[in-house]
């Protein structure tokens, strides 16, 4: 044999001359569990112009298959936000501002074996990310950054190693740090000791010096200047003068790494021929370290929507009712053990029947013909750049038309998902279509401390210290009734049915993983178990545990939120509790209701923002009219729903004379309750809620209401502050916790002011100063008041945003039409794709664009007061929509009535806010439960007028419109049918 076999080599024990014995090497009795990754992973930096152009994200992904890069920071991604998305098989993670501008921005892009090692994700800013994974034997920091151009000031460079530093301070020392991306610095070939090598290009300029200090002072080694290499693998950059005359070269593109582990790192270089039609090249080297993948929760959930198909429906509606009424031979006696009994049948039934959703990628518009076109592009970089240009042109309108032709095929499917009327399905594909189904995840938090959280169990901990701070109660909680109050009666099988029948659809389930679409295929007959669980809570108040539990979802009140008080806490409950809560809701609710004020708008049967607004402006403008100077306060309190005290709630329920078991289901209901966060697929531990109203229950907007009510009721009870309407005192407008206390003098608003905060204080009320404002209603200009709430002034604006619509101090209806218009203009935008697209039918499109569109301009319309310039620009606005859907360009010269002639269509804009408004006035003067805003339409205000014309009112659009008086009028719109017709023919 030419070479020796070690597997044929003879044993010690044989003789020399003997036949060699094939050795069996050592096995494991268990083959070895291998959870590291490879031990050299190539990891890269490059600018690449934006990510945000058509394709820009295919090719970096190509260019890193074909270059076999793992692990490519990216600077320059131009996206704006932050957040996580899958493309193919790698994973992006980008960082940039919260402005909506397409500049600056960072990304890393993970393969997926390199994915499963992340530990954490920080978006810093649009110039700074980090992202931590785990390694053996310790973490590897990657932070990818984008440095100012020159054209910036000092104090930008400044900003952005401040950034850094930030960054720094999630590190260990002993960890793996590697910072990378476009410096927009020289470095040139001058030896800096353990930070700069022998090689490197060009010379050193201003910001060089700077990084130069930077690396010092953190101990980092700038790794693409220790290898000697021909200079074209040493520049980064190329600037657009460049021609074979005039070198313009430079390396400003640098890879840093802790000067401990610079061995760790090898072969780091430029890859010129790489192309995204970029003037950087690639940094790309070899990094020695073996990645440990995590074991991450994957989030799997019935998909409820496979209900749809009649054979599944029918399979899971026969197992409901053929195994739930097996449940009455459990011990009747045991809450708990029924409880469990039904949550593992109904369980069951949704896994095996139903199925789990697919998380599978919808299909990308890319095609293998652009990828191609990319390749060639890149073989003529640096060789023919006419010809690079040419390719680059035809790229161009491939990814133009391969684009459109995805969308085509998108608006087909919407086109037949609407044929089917499948209305759910339709609006899941439009906000696909128009991109606004991203999610969002919690990456990072900001502590009290103002210090970055990172680490996994670190957020999860900061969650649920969040939320106990948050529900802390600082009062004893202890009650005991103190009235002897009847027992309510048994609930009945008929209220169960109606809960059921009065339950939505397409709700999310709770911490149990029970649908509502099952429970509502149970048959009439199979509901006396529903109904013996109830009945068995209702009289005991043993309520079940897992009834007891919420589950917290963050959503984001804003983008690149940060701190837990960014987040909206969504709740969700049991659907099973919620039947029983309905019952309960609908036993109560007449003894709740009959007490609460008229002006409160918030939460209750027939009323909503509308009706606030009306009440408001209708009130300023007749104030006005009879120059009476009006003092508003917008109250803001300080997350009033969670800051309600359950013993003081406890103790009005027993006072409005409630049944002992309706009383004794809420204290306990409340009393032992705890709440989870739910954070990227896993759960905090609970945290105990001590004060507040439940999030998601159906009784909480009124019991609310209730505490809201018995605070204004004690600190008004003994003023006469506010304004007079027909001898009537009124001094409050609310909407829930959004609160308008209205006065007729500074001196009133504050005594106003001074009572309510007192009284709100005893109840755990406190108000917001900062966001709390104060508007002053006048014909002319008035000086500043000093109006204060806990010894600070409060501020006294122009305009203010009530309820989404701006309130000035003028009463101008101007300023909130225009924000209107803008609003609904920007939401088109959103939407062009779709609106604008030649596959939807035109009538399909126009349907949209009253459901999205047009209902972001109508909100609050029938307040508004219209002039013949708001008018117009109602009108103007709805051209603007119907060029666009048409797609007749600006440049072409066609008139409005040849617009409507090709749309065949007529101007109906104008038309609905006029028939809205003259419909909601016979809707106001014919309701009973509208006494309050009858009074303000009819009654009288004390004042007088002034002289000259009255300035156009609410009531003088209407009277316009229809040609009558006030009078006649307001008496023809309590007559129903005869006020229909005059609605009906309004021009």
């Amino acid at each position: 044999m030419a070479s020796t076999n070690k597997e044929m080599a003879p044993s010690p024990r044989q003789a020399l001359g003997s036949q060699g014995v094939r050795r069996i090497p050592a096995r494991r009795t268990h083959p070895k569990v291998e959870n590291k990754t490879k031990a050299r992973i190539r990891i890269g930096t490059w600018n690449v112009r934006s990510l945000y152009m058509a394709g820009k994200l295919d090719n970096a992904i190509k260019e890193m298959k074909r270059l076999k890069v793992d692990i490519l920071g990216v600077s320059e991604v131009r996206w704006p936000n932050s957040g996580r998305i899958q493309s193919n098989s790698y994973t992006v993670y980008y960082s940039g501002n919260d402005l909506q501008q397409h500049s600056n921005g960072v990304a890393v892009i993970l393969s997926q074996s390199i994915d499963k090692s992340v530990v954490t994700f920080v978006p810093h800013s649009d110039r700074a990310m980090l992202i931590k994974l785990k390694s053996h034997p310790v973490d590897i920091n990657l932070i990818q950054v984008y440095a100012p151009t020159a054209d910036k000031t000092d104090m930008d460079i400044r900003n952005f190693y401040n950034d850094i530093k930030e960054l720094l301070r999630h590190t260990k020392p002993s960890e793996v740090i590697i910072i990378m991306g476009d410096f927009n610095a020289k470095i040139g070939k001058g030896e800096v000791e353990n930070v700069v090598g022998k090689y490197g290009l060009g010379e050193r300029n201003t910001r060089g010096d700077i990084l130069v200090q930077f690396c010092q002072e953190e101990n980092l080694a700038i790794a693409n200047t220790w290898f000697q290499l021909p200079s074209r693998r040493l520049y980064t950059w190329q600037s657009p003068q460049h021609n074979e005359n005039n070198t313009v070269r430079n390396q400003i593109d640098f890879i840093l790494i802790n000067h401990r582990y610079r061995n760790g790192i090898q072969g780091v270089k430029a890859y010129p021929g790489a192309d995204i039609n970029s003037d950087h090249n690639p940094l790309i080297g070899n990094l020695h370290v073996k990645l440990k993948r995590l074991q991450k929760p994957s989030a799997t959930s019935v998909d409820i929507q496979n209900l749809k198909n009649p054979a599944i429906l029918e399979r899971v509606r026969q197992r409901v009712n053929m195994e739930f009424p097996q449940i009455t031979n459990i011990s009747m006696n045991d809450t708990q053990e029924q409880w469990n009994e039904i949550q593992n049948i109904l369980s069951s039934i949704e896994r095996e029947e139903i199925g789990t959703k697919d998380r599978r990628k919808g299909k990308s518009w890319m095609t293998d013909e652009i990828l191609q076109l990319m390749e060639e592009r890149r073989r003529h970089k640096n060789k023919n750049s006419r010809k690079y240009r040419e390719v680059n042109r035809e790229i161009q309108r491939k990814v133009r038309r391969a684009k459109e032709q995805w969308m085509n095929e998108r608006c087909e499917e919407v086109e037949l998902l609407e044929e089917r009327n499948d209305h759910f399905a339709v609006h899941k594909k439009v906000k696909e279509v128009v991109g606004r189904n991203k999610k969002t995840n919690t990456y990072a938090l900001l502590d009290e401390n103002n210090k970055t959280v990172i680490e996994v169990e670190d957020i999860k901990r900061h969650w649920k210290s969040y939320i106990e701070q948050l529900f802390k109660s600082i009062e004893p909680r202890y009650f005991e009734l103190t009235r002897d109050l009847e027992s309510s009666p048994k609930i009945l099988k008929e209220e169960v049915i109606k809960a059921i029948k009065n339950s939505k659809a397409g709700k999310a389930p709770g911490p149990d993983q029970i649908h509502i679409e099952i429970i509502k295929l149970l048959e009439e007959e199979h509901i006396d178990t529903l109904v013996h669980l109830f009945n068995k809570v209702y009289s005991t108040g043993v309520i079940p545990r897992e009834w007891l539990k919420s589950e917290f979802i963050p959503i984001p009140k804003k983008s690149n939120a940060r701190r837990c008080e960014e987040y909206r806490l969504i709740s969700l409950m049991s659907h099973l509790l919620k039947l029983f809560l309905k019952i309960i809701h609908s036993r109560i609710f007449r003894k709740c209701e009959q007490d609460i004020s008229q002006s409160q708008f918030g939460f209750r049967e027939g009323m909503g923002t509308r009706e606030a607004l009306f009440g408001l402006n209708v009130l300023l403008q007749k104030c006005r009219d009879q120059q009476r100077k009006v003092y508003i306060c917008f109250i803001d309190y300080e997350k009033a729903f969670d800051r309600v005290d359950h013993v003081k709630l406890l103790k009005i329920l027993e006072a409005k004379g409630l049944d002992k078991n309706d009383i004794t289901i809420i204290k306990n209901l409340y009393w032992d309750q705890t709440a989870v966060v739910k954070y990227n697929n896993t759960t905090t531990e609970a945290a105990t809620i001590q004060r507040g109203v439940r999030q998601g229950c159906v009784l909480s907007p009124m019991l609310f209401n209730l505490y809201s009510e018995a605070i204004f009721e004690e600190a008004t009870k003994d003023t006469s502050d506010g304004i007079k309407i027909n001898g009537e005192t009124l001094n409050n407008l609310r909407y829930a916790d959004d609160t308008a206390i209205i006065a007729d003098s500074p001196e009133a608003l504050q005594r106003l002011l001074n009572q309510l905060t007192a009284v709100g204080d005893r109840y755990g009320l406190k108000i917001n100063t900062t966001k709390t404002k104060i508007l002053i209603i006048s014909k002319t200009p008035e000086p500043p008041v000093d109006i204060s709430i806990y010894g600070k002034r409060i501020d006294v604006e122009e305009k203010f945003k009530y309820l989404g619509t701006w309130i000035t101090n003028n009463l101008d209806p101007e300023v909130e039409i225009r924000s209107r218009i803008e609003q609904a203009r920007a939401t088109f935008n959103l939407m062009r794709s779709l609106l604008c697209s030649s596959t939807l039918n035109l009538k399909l499109r126009y349907r949209f664009v009253k459901c999205y569109v047009y209902s972001v301009l109508l909100y609050g319309c029938e307040a508004w007061t219209l002039k013949v310039n708001t008018i117009n620009r109602i009108e103007a606005f709805e051209m603007w929509v119907l060029r666009r859907l048409l797609k007749i360009p600006w440049t072409a010269h066609v008139t409005n009535e040849d617009v409507l002639r090709q749309a065949r269509c007529e101007r109906e804009l104008v038309q609905i806010v006029k028939k809205r408004k003259t419909a909601y006035l016979g809707h106001i003067m014919r309701g009973r439960r509208y006494e309050l805003l009858q009074l303000i339409m009819e009654g009288k205000i004390e004042g007088k007028r002034g002289i000259g014309r009255k300035k156009y009112s609410w009531l003088k659009n209407i009277r316009d419109w229809t040609g009558m008086d006030a009078h006649s009028l307001l008496r023809t719109a309590q007559d129903r049918q005869t006020f229909a017709g005059i609605v009906a023919n309004l021009q």
